[in-house]
């Protein structure tokens, strides 16, 4: 077993070099002249993109090596691939979130990282599996269940991402295929449940999992085939206000709105009173004495 450790990890290590190398070597002569920043950003892309799928194919003929001989990985591989493949398990759904959520034109984009969701998530249920319970289960059955778990991870991904808009449903490419592998999955969980008392927790756990997905899927498919797309779909209705009573005629203050208005009156201009002399007393000095005052508008 320490020599077919030490001829594993040797393996691993080469053929992660060598895809590291295959990915410098395929940068071309524009990516070289590009801005500094852009080159540094492509090769980091590069480079870590070739290394995780590297370690996921290491991580793949490691695991399908040990289960084919019916031998127990590892502790120090299954942790390694539940830290490398589980971190691409979370990513890999966000970005299938994100995808579902923004693709308004229903491309399909959100198929692409599905495939990858399920390697990578079958890996590192896989591994985190076998180091909480070692030798419970046949490495068989459990990388069985290791891969509808993250398939239905994968699926819980994308009706999370269907959520963000009204009605809230999957496209058909999506809901059809969701439908086909959760129906049978929440019952065949279903049965076994009732037939493993000591694992019936998690068969329970595992068929209400798919149920809902499947109960999912087929709101999709016939809210879809009753109203379409998002975009067919009709508008919340808005309360509207009530309608106004009609008006009475025999009110002294109605006016017919069909009766034009009558032109505001004239001014009525008031003639300003003709100049006067007045007698005014004059005021000042020791006495008041009597003067004329003129009033009038001039």
């Amino acid at each position: 077993m320490t020599n077919d450790g030490g001829r594993s990890s040797r393996a691993l290590v080469a053929g992660l070099l060598g895809t590291c190398a295959a990915a410098l070597v395929l940068v071309s002569p524009t990516e070289a002249q590009a801005s500094d920043e852009e080159a540094i950003l492509g090769m980091t892309a590069i480079v870590g993109g070739a290394f995780l799928i590297g370690a996921d194919i290491a991580f793949t003929a490691y695991t399908a090596a040990h289960i084919s001989n019916h031998e127990q990985p590892a502790d120090s591989w299954m942790i390694a691939q539940s830290v490398v493949a589980g971190a691409q398990t979370i990513a890999i759904n966000a970005v299938t979130i994100y995808i579902g959520a923004e693709d308004d034109d229903e491309e399909g984009l959100e198929l692409l990282p599905m495939l990858p969701a399920i390697w990578t998530g079958s890996l590192a249920t896989f591994s985190t599996w076998t180091l909480a319970t070692p030798g419970d289960e046949s490495l068989n059955a459990r990388m069985g269940l290791s891969v509808v778990a993250a398939t239905n991870l994968a699926f819980t991904a994308t009706a999370i991402g269907s959520l963000t808009d009204r009605p809230y449903t999957e496209p058909y490419y999506i809901s059809i295929p969701q439908i086909a592998f959760m129906a049978p999955e929440c019952v065949l969980a279903g049965i076994q449940a009732a037939r493993d008392p000591d694992g019936r927790a998690g068969w329970a756990v595992l068929s209400a999992w798919s149920g809902v997905l499947a109960v999912h899927g087929v709101y999709s498919l016939v809210t879809r085939g009753v109203y379409g797309s998002e975009r067919d779909y009709p508008p919340p209705e808005t309360p509207t206000a009530a309608p106004t009573p009609p008006a009475d005629p025999t009110d002294p203050y109605y006016i017919d709105p069909a009766v034009p208005a009558l032109p505001p009156p004239p001014p009525v201009e008031v003639p300003a009173p003709a100049p006067a002399v007045v007698p005014t007393p004059i005021p000042g000095g020791a006495s008041i004495a009597p003067g004329l005052s003129v009033i009038g508008l001039f």
